[in-house]
């Protein structure tokens, strides 16, 4: 298995919904369509936590992040080098 984690930093530009609705639609589309993946994740992150306790401690650096999986490198690899 080879699994690949992508940190997003949305664009300041954009309202966060503007950009989740992008991400969980146009982007989660072409995701969904890229050859040799066999799993896709997002995860959208609320809060950034405090290394002491652990606790929600205001907003977190990244925006969030997606997680995508293959049957090994050259999968993705040969995914990367798709139109997708």
């Amino acid at each position: 298995m080879y699994k690949v984690i992508w940190l997003a930093k949305f664009r300041p530009d954009k309202s966060r919904e503007e950009v989740l609705a992008w991400w969980r639609g146009h982007h989660a589309d072409l995701a969904k369509a890229t050859p040799g993946m066999l799993r896709y994740v997002q995860s959208h992150w609320t809060a950034g936590l405090d290394a002491t306790n652990h606790q929600p401690s205001g907003p977190p650096f990244w925006d969030g992040h997606a997680e995508h999986w293959f049957v090994d490198k050259a999968s993705y690899d040969a995914a990367m080098a798709s139109p997708e």
